[in-house]
Order: C-alpha cells, then structure tokens, then sequence
C-alpha cells in the first residue's frame, strides 16, 4: 500500500507541477495580449537564454 500512496503522491505533484506551467502560459498569453511590448521582450530574453544555454553544455 506504501508504494501505490507513494505513486500516487508523485502522480499528485507531476499534476500540479503541470497546472502551474499551464497557468503561468496563460498568464503570459494575458499579458501579452495586452501590452504586446512585453512579448516581445520576453521572446528575447528566452531566446538569449536558450543560445546560452547551447554554449554551455
């Protein structure tokens, strides 16, 4: 029984793990919608982190 609760909770924090990426998308989908400036920042600011992130590995 240990191990399916164990499994279980897992399962519980992959889930709510998932949600919270889901809600922070939509959070800046919201925000992109409003000020579209602040997309565009962002795309940049992801982008130079992923070419970092390249050169480092």
């Amino acid at each position: 029984m240990a191990k399916k609760n164990k499994a279980s909770l897992e399962d519980m924090r992959q889930e709510a793990t998932r949600r919270q990426d889901n809600l922070a998308s939509d959070i800046d989908e919201l925000l992109d919608r409003v000020n579209p400036k602040n997309a565009a920042s962002r795309w940049v600011n992801e982008t130079v982190s992923s070419v970092k992130g390249l050169f480092r590995r």
